[in-house]
């Protein structure tokens, strides 16, 4: 079963790291790029998690 509370969780709290990781310096453009990579993974590894427990219940 999908354990929708714990996927929240851990989507916000990556994003939340891809966004402190912005913010300590916002200024540098390469750091931009790599928090955009970061929210990517978050959001992609979420993704996976959620098909494999939809194919996992089906």
């Amino acid at each position: 079963m999908l354990d929708y509370k714990k996927l929240y969780a851990t989507l916000l709290g990556r994003a939340d790291d891809a966004l402190q990781y912005m913010v300590y310096d916002i200024n540098d453009p390469k750091r931009i790029i790599e928090t955009a990579e970061m929210l990517r993974a978050a959001i992609r590894e979420a993704e996976e998690e959620y098909l494999q427990a939809a194919e996992d219940e089906g």
